[in-house]
This record gives structure tokens, sequence and C-alpha cells, in this order.
């Protein structure tokens, strides 16, 4: 009975095949199966992350355009006080004199006095005319930096030539902000 017996049972399992070597055939692999989801729950979930995007797309852009605004406003001002027309509360002009220069055909002076609460400097342009009305020209002069209540003597010289006749009149046409004060 015993050779019986030992003809039932099962044969030993077989040891695993040895890993392919580098100079045969490589084994084949199976690819990995990709499953991509369909159906409405994917198409929710994009409509969230688009909507959520765009909120943020709407209060980055909106805060942006307001500091933006905000930028924009603080450099128009800084221009405008540093050479713009300058605000007529700023400063007061007293015109002292229009006379006839001998080296040149006309000349206006005065004196002009920060009333601001800032540092600035300013452009005086004065329009030389004839009695008749007849331009002469049209000239400038700069002043330094002037602290708040700080004042300052100017002059404008015409450099037209002698085309001055007696009784030439001096008008000061503009005040401007200048950035050219040391």
């Amino acid at each position: 009975m015993s050779d019986s017996t030992e003809q039932n049972d099962p044969a030993p399992p077989l040891p695993p095949p040895p890993p392919p070597s580098g100079t045969g055939a490589a084994a084949p692999q199976i690819p990995q199966q990709v499953i991509i989801k369909q159906g409405p729950g994917c198409w929710k979930i994009g409509g969230i992350v688009v909507a959520v995007l765009a909120v943020l797309g709407l209060i980055g852009g909106g805060c942006t355009v307001l500091l933006g605004v905000a930028t924009v406003q603080s450099i128009d001002q800084a221009v405008l006080e540093s050479v713009g027309l300058a605000d007529t509360t700023d400063f007061t002009l007293e015109v002292t004199g229009c006379d006839a220069d001998p080296f040149f055909s006309a000349s206006a002076t005065g004196t002009i006095t920060n009333t601001s609460d800032t540092e600035r400097a300013f452009q005086i342009k004065v329009k030389f005319t004839n009695p008749d009305g007849s331009l002469i020209s049209t000239d400038s002069d700069f002043t330094d930096k002037l602290n708040p209540g700080q004042s300052t003597g100017w002059r404008v010289v015409s450099f037209s030539g002698n085309d001055a006749t007696p009784g030439f009149l001096c008008d000061v046409t503009e005040v401007s902000n200048s950035i050219f004060g040391s």
C-alpha cells in the first residue's frame, strides 16, 4: 500500500523561471490601463475649479485695478507738483520792476514766496510787449527750491535784442512748479 500512496502525492512545485537576461529578448510587459472617469461628477468638479479661478481672478484683478488707479493718481499728483502749473494757493508773487536793461531789451523782477506745505521750486514766465501790443518776447526764470514760507527774488530777462520801445509792459503769464531748482 505504501507504493500506491506514494503515487498519489502531488509533485513538488517548480521554481519560478529565471528573470530574462540582458542578451535575450525582453519579456513582454503588460501596459497599465488608465481609466478616465467620465460623467456628471467630473463636469461638476471642473465647473467648481473654473468658478473658483474666476472669482480669484476678479478679486485679484479688482485689487490690481484699484491699486493701479491709486498709484497712477499719486504719480500724477507728484508730477503736477514737480512740473505742472502751480496752484495759486502754493505761492504769492510780486512784480517789483519792469525796466529796460542796458545789455538786453527788457527785464522784469520780483519776489515769490512758497505758501504751500512742501518744498517747491518755481518757474516764472513773463510776456514782454510794446505799448502797441506787439510781442517783444516771452521768457522765464527758475527759482531754487523753497521751503514752506521761504521767499526769493527772481529776474526774467528778454533776449530778443533791442525790440522794446519805451513804455513796454511786463506781464507774468504763468507760474509753474519746477524740477530744476537746487
